[in-house]
């Protein structure tokens, strides 16, 4: 499904993306080459709702043990591109290993959890794979008992073992030569050293032209005041070049046990590569699943001639309403192919109706549980939105110009895409704007696109073949009559006595008149006012009373 960078706006699609959070490295990764399912991937779309839903019903019945698959995967390595790197015959290091084997560790804590919790097959490792996982396991722990970390432990090989504690000899006889040699200077001239293991005296004192005096000690350093000296072994050097030849044959044998588990590890990095893709399917699935509980989704279902909105409301829109105390009015919407027109007065929810239905066709498309009670919906190969003031000041457009820049390339398109439409032409004079409108609702439906237009041109509502929608409207005789008791509350008391339920447009039905009454709602002077209703009517026809 391609969804342009204007849609993405128009539609709130970032912010909803926001709350899509895998815990994973590779489900990050994952999440950044999402992809929505199109028209010919049905079976696989609806397969990926349905272990959705098997995933829910499980993670319900054990809620307190989530916090645990939470710790897990929070702490799940990034080894992909250490995969990469030895494919290409690069051998891991130290570091490297201690990932794999971290990844390994929480891979299998992993498989207890999910077992423990009785995921769906499809999602936890097969016997073969946990045994696996578990020989890979102790092939980087040689010894018990079996830890997560990871060190080339003597275990690997006896050298190590031996030369190591060669080292280990030679650094603790040389240790205790220093500290022989130390107690010997401070019983000679009475004096403590410092933390650091340092003598200090006082500058041109006598202590301090004998320390100087001392062939074991070397001036550190010197303030105004004092001169510090260190021990200085007269056998250092040697010691220091006999350690460095021992440290680097540990070296030489340990990059050997690297090349060694490199070279066993290597038939197994595409069952690793397997591992991977398995976990951040798993945390990409979960992550859709958090997301939806915030808007509590339903389990979109494929229909290809219908997409029908139970109930179905836009999350940003909602939330942003609650924080005002305000509730949203439920979108109950049936589309088929051909255009769905929807009218109705200035602040009557059309826009906030045709946001819903983009949204939802946006989600469910990327495998995700929609906002609605119930949804039916076909995959579309594209959402596109033509919403608000697009002027293109770059390339001199005014607003009707941008907007028919993007109206024409996606009418050049073939699939079968939702195309949203608010209000088209009103960035023109009423005359021209009125007749582009009218031919351009002809010509989707000959073309049978899925097209939702929201409009204020009677000229519109009358072409043969089109579904329409009309916002039931403001209940005047409320409005007046609470605006007589909280004068100072309008915007609020519009919002409440705005009925913004969408009811099937009749025949007989015209388009509705009320924006003089939320022009004078809104405290606009009651001479302009008055004018506007006897132009009104005089357009019908009518005498004007005055009221």
């Amino acid at each position: 499904m391609l969804v342009d960078e204007e849609t993405r706006q128009d539609l709130h699609v970032d912010e909803i993306w926001s709350w899509f959070q895998p815990f994973t490295p590779m489900g990050e990764q994952a999440k950044r080459k999402c992809t929505p399912f199109l028209p010919g991937q049905e079976t696989e779309w609806q397969q990926l709702l349905l272990e959705q839903e098997e995933m829910q019903k499980q993670l319900s019945a054990i809620p307190k043990q989530i916090g645990r698959l939470e710790e897990i995967l929070r702490r799940v390595p990034d080894i992909a591109g250490i995969l990469e790197r030895w494919t290409a015959a690069k051998s891991p290091g130290l570091t490297e290993w201690f990932k794999i084997k971290q990844f390994l560790w929480q891979l299998s804590e992993w498989s207890k959890w999910m077992e423990l919790a009785q995921m769906p097959s499809s999602l936890i490792l097969t016997p073969a794979e946990k045994e696996m996982c578990e020989m890979l396991l102790w092939k980087l722990n040689p010894t018990p008992p079996l830890q997560p970390s990871f060190a080339f432990v003597d275990g690997y090989d006896g050298r190590l073992k031996q030369l190591r504690r060669q080292r280990n000899a030679i650094e603790r006889e040389f240790r205790e030569q220093k500290e022989e040699e130390a107690q010997k200077v401070d019983s000679t001239y009475r004096i403590r050293r410092n933390r650091l293991g340092e003598w200090v005296a006082v500058k041109g004192s006598q202590l301090d032209q004998a320390l100087k005096q001392e062939a074991c000690l070397r001036l550190a350093r010197e303030t105004v005041y004092d001169s510090v000296y260190v021990f200085q072994h007269p056998n250092e050097a040697a010691c220091q070049q006999q350690l460095d030849h021992i440290t680097k044959k540990i070296e030489s044998l340990e990059q050997e046990i690297s090349v060694g588990l490199a070279e066993f590890f290597r038939p197994y990095i595409p069952v690793l590569q397997t591992w991977v893709q398995k976990l951040a399917h798993f945390d990409l699935q979960w992550a859709r699943i958090r997301a939806a509980q915030i808007w509590q989704g339903v389990k979109p279902e494929h229909s290809e001639e219908l997409f029908e909105i139970d109930r179905g409301f836009h999350p940003v829109i909602a939330r942003h309403l609650r924080e005002t105390g305000l509730s949203v009015t439920p979108v109950q919407l049936t589309l088929r192919r051909g255009v769905t027109v929807i009218i109705g007065p200035n602040m009557g929810g059309k826009t906030v109706a045709l946001k819903t239905a983009g949204i939802i066709a946006v989600l469910a498309g990327y495998g995700f549980f929609v906002p609605a009670a119930a949804c039916k919906i076909p995959l579309f190969p594209w959402v596109t939105s033509l919403i608000g003031d697009r002027q293109n000041v770059n390339q001199g457009l005014s607003s009707f110009g941008a907007e028919i820049a993007r109206l024409s390339k996606w009418v050049r398109r073939k699939e079968e895409g939702l195309l949203l439409l608010d209000e088209l032409g009103r960035g023109t004079n009423p005359v021209e704007g009125a007749a582009l409108s009218q031919a351009v609702t002809k010509y989707f439906i000959d073309a049978g696109k899925w097209v939702v237009h929201v409009t204020h041109y009677r000229e519109v509502i009358v072409i043969e073949g089109i579904q329409g929608y009309r916002v039931a409207g403001i209940q005047l005789k409320h409005l007046q009559e609470r605006m007589a008791g909280h004068p100072g509350q309008i915007h609020r008391l519009l919002q409440e006595q705005m009925d913004y339920r969408l009811i099937p447009l009749q025949k007989t039905d015209s388009l509705p008149e009320q924006a003089i009454v939320i022009a004078e709602a809104l405290g606009l002077d009651p001479i302009i006012t008055q004018e506007a209703k006897r132009l009104v009517n005089k357009e019908r026809g009518e005498e004007y009373d005055g009221s």
